[in-house]
C-alpha cells in the first residue's frame, strides 16, 4: 500500500497548519490555544504525523484502495447477512443492510440510499447452508471475516494477521462483540472493512445502565488480553493497534469509586455516589482510575441487528458533504471559543455545504423552524446546555421531540451536559438522534463541565486533518472522564471511495427492489409500492403517490396511511400528513416516529391559526416524555381557534390521561397559571 498519502480536502501543508492539539490544562481553564504553524510539511511521512492523524490516514488509505460496488443488498435473516459479507473480496465490497419489516428500519435504509446513491438495490437470500459449514454464530462470523479477504475460513487470527501483512496491511484496532448481543452485525462489517482484529468478549447487555468498577476492569482486561495475544504492538498511541470498537449493548457508563479522586474533574473533587466515567473513555487506557495513559481510542455501536448494521455500513460507505451547526451559546467568553460560525467557516474551506444557526438566530423558534422539515445534513455540531431530556437555547428550551428527522446518516457532536446519559432512551437527546438516523454521536454521560469538550472549531479542524471520529473529538492527554463516543472510531472524512461497475457484483439470484415496486404499482398495492419507493429514496414519487391515494379517501386504510405519512412529511405537506394520520385507529397512531413527524410538520401551522382538526389530533397525540411541553405548545393556537376556557378545559382533560405524574402536574400547573 502507498503510505505517503493523507486523505484530505485541503492538502497536507494546510491541514497540518490547521490541526489543533490543545493541551488538556489549557482547555480545563477554558483558554484554547490557537493553531500551531508547523514548518516544512510537504515531505512529511506517515510515521511523522501526530498519532490521531496517523491512525486516520491508515484507515482511510485502506478505504480508498478497496473499491465499492454501487449495489445495496437487503437481507432479512442472519445467515444471509453473514454470507453477503463473506462474498466481499480484497478487490470489492458493497453495503449490506437488514430490512426487518419495521418502518424505522426502512427509513434508515432510505437514509443510507440517499447518501450512497447506488446503481440499484436488491434483495438477496442465502441458499441452503453447506452441511459441513459451522453452525454456531461465532464460527460462522469468524469464517465470513476470513472469506471476505480471500483466505481460508479456518485459519487462526494469528494467521489472518499474517495474511494481512502479506497484503501490506497491519490491523489498526480490535472490534469486540458478544455472540448473544445483536450488535455483532456491526462488528463483522467493521472488522472486514477495516481489516481489524475480531474478538468475542462477554459483557452485560444493559445499554442504559452503568458497570460496576470491578466489572469494567474485568472487561478491560479481557480486551487487553486479546491485544496482547495478537503479537502486535498496542501499549502506546501511534503503534499498531490504536482503536477499540465495542459492538455491544454494553453499559455506556462506569461507576466511579466513592471517595477516590475523579481524574477529569476540574474541581479535583472526590467521587461521590452516582458519579460515572464514560465507558469509551475508560476502555483503552492503562489504569483508567489513576494515571490513565491512553493506548487506544474507543467508540461503541449498540442497537438491534438492523440498527447496528446500519450504523456500521454508514461509517464505511457514506461520506458527509453537508453540515448543520447550531450554536446555543452566548457570544462572549468563554462560550465563544466553541463558536459554530467559525467551525462552519472551517468546513466551508473543505467545500462542505454548510448551514449555521448562530447569533441572533439561535432560539427555540429558530431550531423548530429548521426541524419542521427533514434535515439534509450528515455532519452536525450543536452547542447547548441542559440535561438528557432538554437543551437550552437563546432563548427557549428544546425537548427531544424537537430533534429533526434526518434525511441521510449523520455524525453528531453535541457540547452539552448529560445528553448521552441513557443513549438508547428515545425520550432523551442522544436516543432521539440515534432513532432519527445518527450513525455516530459524541456527547456526555454526566456533567463534564465546558472545558472537557474540545472547542467546536478544533473538532472540525481535526476531522479535516484526517483524525478519525473517536480521536478527533477528544482532547489529547485529558484524564478519564465523562464524554462518550458512539459509532465507528475509525470513521474519517475524505474523498469518496472509488467505484466499480455494478457488473462486478458477485451475488446471484437477487430480486431488484425497483422491479418489485413496479409490480406493486401494476397491481395497485399502494402500501407495498410506497415501501418500495421509500427504500429507493424516490421521495418525490412517493409523495405524489401518497397524495393521489388520499384523493380517494375510501381506498386509504391504516396500512397505506402508515407508508404515506413520512413521504408527505418530507414534502412538507402538513395537510396531507394530517389526513393520512386520521386514518389510524388509536393503537396504530401510537407509532412514535409517525407521531414525531406529525408534530414537526405542524410547527408552521401552530404559529398561525391552525385547522381545528389538526389541534384535536395533536391533543390526542401528546408525545411520551414531553406531554407537558406539547400541551403548552398548542395552548395559544387553541385559544385562537376555540377560546381560552375550552383550551384550559382540554389541558385539564389531557392531564388526566397522562401516566407520568410529573408531566401531568406540569400540565395542571400551566392550566392554572392561565386562568
Amino acid at each position: 500500500m502507498r503510505r505517503n498519502l493523507l486523505p484530505s480536502r485541503l492538502g497536507l501543508p494546510a491541514l497540518l497548519a490547521a490541526l489543533v492539539f490543545v493541551p488538556a490544562l489549557a482547555l480545563a481553564q477554558q483558554q484554547p490555544q490557537p493553531p500551531t504553524q508547523p514548518s516544512e510539511n510537504a515531505g512529511r511521512t506517515l510515521e511523522s504525523l501526530p498519532a490521531p492523524v496517523r491512525l486516520g490516514v491508515r484507515s482511510d488509505l485502506l478505504r480508498r484502495q478497496r473499491p465499492v460496488v454501487p449495489v445495496v443488498v437487503l437481507v432479512t435473516d442472519e445467515a444471509s447477512y453473514i454470507e453477503a459479507i463473506a462474498a466481499w473480496s480484497p478487490r470489492a465490497i458493497y453495503p449490506v443492510l437488514f430490512d426487518d419489516g419495521q418502518l424505522a428500519t426502512r427509513e434508515n435504509v432510505a437514509r443510507f440510499v440517499r447518501a450512497f446513491k447506488p446503481d440499484k438495490i436488491v434483495r438477496w437470500k442465502a441458499g441452503a447452508p453447506d452441511p459441513a459449514a459451522p453452525v454456531q454464530r461465532t464460527a460462522r462470523v469468524d469464517a465470513a471475516l476470513r472469506r471476505s479477504w480471500g483466505v481460508p475460513p479456518t485459519i487462526t487470527q494469528t494467521e489472518l494477521v499474517g495474511a494481512w501483512r502479506q497484503m501490506g496491511l497491519i490491523p489498526p484496532g480490535v472490534v469486540v462483540a458478544d455472540e448473544n448481543d445483536p450488535a455483532w452485525t456491526a462488528a463483522l462489517a467493521l472488522a472486514s472493512a477495516r481489516a481489524e482484529l475480531f474478538a468475542w468478549v462477554d459483557v452485560r447487555n444493559a445499554i442504559n445502565d452503568a458497570m460496576r468498577p470491578d466489572e469494567a476492569r474485568d472487561y478491560a482486561q479481557k480486551i487487553e488480553g486479546v491485544l496482547e495475544r495478537s503479537g502486535l504492538s498496542w501499549r502506546a498511541l501511534g503503534d499498531n493497534l490504536d482503536a477499540i470498537t465495542i459492538c455491544q449493548n454494553a453499559p455506556p457508563k462506569v461507576l466511579a469509586k466513592e471517595g477516590t479522586p475523579s481524574p477529569g474533574d476540574p474541581r479535583h473533587q472526590p467521587a461521590k455516589q452516582g458519579d460515572v466515567f464514560a465507558t469509551t473513555d475508560f476502555i483503552g487506557r492503562h489504569d483508567p482510575e489513576g494515571a490513565a495513559e491512553r493506548y487506544a481510542w474507543t467508540s461503541q455501536i449498540f442497537g438491534s441487528e438492523a440498527q447496528a448494521s446500519y450504523r456500521a455500513m454508514s461509517a464505511i460507505f457514506t461520506m458527509p458533504d453537508r453540515a448543520w451547526l447550531f450554536d446555543g451559546y452566548e457570544d462572549k467568553q468563554p462560550w465563544n471559543a466553541w463558536d459554530a460560525t467559525r467551525a462552519g467557516d472551517i468546513l466551508k474551506t473543505a467545500k462542505f455545504t454548510v448551514t449555521v444557526d448562530d447569533t441572533p438566530h439561535q432560539s427555540r423558534d429558530d431550531w423548530r423552524t429548521r426541524a419542521s422539515r427533514p434535515l439534509d445534513a450528515a455532519l452536525i455540531f450543536i452547542n447547548s446546555s441542559g440535561n438528557c431530556d432538554f437543551f437550552n437555547l437563546q432563548p427557549g428550551v428544546g425537548k427531544p421531540g424537537d430533534v429533526p428527522i434526518l434525511l441521510r446518516p449523520a455524525a453528531v457532536h453535541i457540547v452539552h451536559s448529560w445528553s448521552a446519559q441513557y443513549p438508547a432512551g428515545r425520550e432523551t437527546i442522544c436516543g432521539r438522534w440515534h432513532a432519527f438516523g445518527a450513525f455516530a454521536y459524541f456527547g456526555s454521560v454526566q456533567e463534564p463541565y465546558l472545558g472537557a469538550f474540545l472547542p467546536t472549531p478544533a473538532v472540525a479542524e481535526r476531522l479535516l486533518a484526517g483524525a478519525p471520529w473517536a480521536a478527533a473529538c477528544r482532547i489529547d492527554n485529558y484524564p478519564t472522564w465523562r464524554l462518550n463516543s458512539f459509532g465507528d472510531p475509525l470513521f474519517t472524512l475524505g474523498e469518496p471511495s472509488p467505484r466499480l461497475g455494478a457488473d462486478k457484483f458477485p451475488l446471484t439470484n437477487t430480486t431488484d427492489v425497483a422491479d418489485d415496486t413496479r409490480a406493486a404499482l401494476a397491481s395497485k398495492n399502494i402500501a407495498l409500492a410506497l415501501r418500495g419507493l421509500t427504500l429507493q429514496a424516490r421521495d418525490e414519487d412517493a409523495a405524489r403517490l401518497a397524495l393521489a391515494a388520499l384523493a380517494k379517501p375510501e381506498s386509504v386504510d391504516a396500512g397505506v396511511a402508515m407508508e404515506a405519512i413520512l413521504p408527505l412529511y418530507r414534502a412538507g405537506n402538513a395537510d396531507g400528513v394530517r389526513r393520512a394520520y386520521e386514518k389510524f385507529d388509536a393503537g396504530t397512531a401510537k407509532d412514535l416516529l409517525l407521531r414525531d413527524a406529525l408534530w414537526l410538520v405542524s410547527i408552521p401551522a401552530l404559529r398561525n391559526t391552525p385547522p381545528r382538526e389538526l389541534l384535536l389530533l395533536l391533543m390526542d397525540n401528546l408525545r411520551v416524555g414531553q406531554e407537558a411541553q406539547d400541551a403548552k405548545d398548542i395552548f395559544d393556537p387553541w385559544v385562537r381557534v376555540f377560546g381560552k376556557p375550552d383550551a384550559i378545559a382540554h389541558l385539564e382533560n389531557a392531564a388526566g390521561t397522562v401516566k407520568d405524574q410529573r408531566q401531568a402536574k406540569e400540565i395542571l400547573d400551566f392550566a392554572n397559571s392561565k386562568r
